[in-house]
């Protein structure tokens, strides 16, 4: 018998076959208490995807500017930003929910209080 301890936003970790022999627990769902989505993590996250998109360095990224003012980001660019958010950090957002005319700062508060 096998018991689920899948939880979301958790990542999946190894442990000994005498322990998951021992509580019956199914390999797929073996996980551990980190999670995968720290502040941190989401900020780190969010400048590689305006490295990628708009091909920059993340030095060039100014946390309290407006993104359209110091990137130069136009309306295209930012539903390009704002399709690579929703796909790689699975974030469910509104459409224009995320703005050029916002900071930096303010897109990574708005994607932490997605997640």
């Amino acid at each position: 018998m096998c018991i689920n301890i899948a939880k979301r936003g958790l990542t999946p970790i190894l442990l000994q076959a005498t322990f998951v022999a021992k509580i019956g627990v199914c390999p797929q769902y073996l996980l551990m208490e980190k999670e995968m989505n720290t502040p941190t993590d989401i900020e780190s996250k969010l400048k590689a995807i305006f490295k990628k998109v708009l091909d920059i360095k993340e030095s060039e990224i100014e946390p309290a500017a407006r993104l359209d003012e110091s990137l130069g980001i136009d309306s295209t660019e930012m539903v390009e930003i704002f399709v690579v958010i929703k796909k790689e950090l699975g974030v469910s957002l509104k459409d224009n929910e995320l703005k050029k005319t916002h900071t930096f700062n303010e897109i990574v508060a708005i994607i932490k209080s997605k997640v």
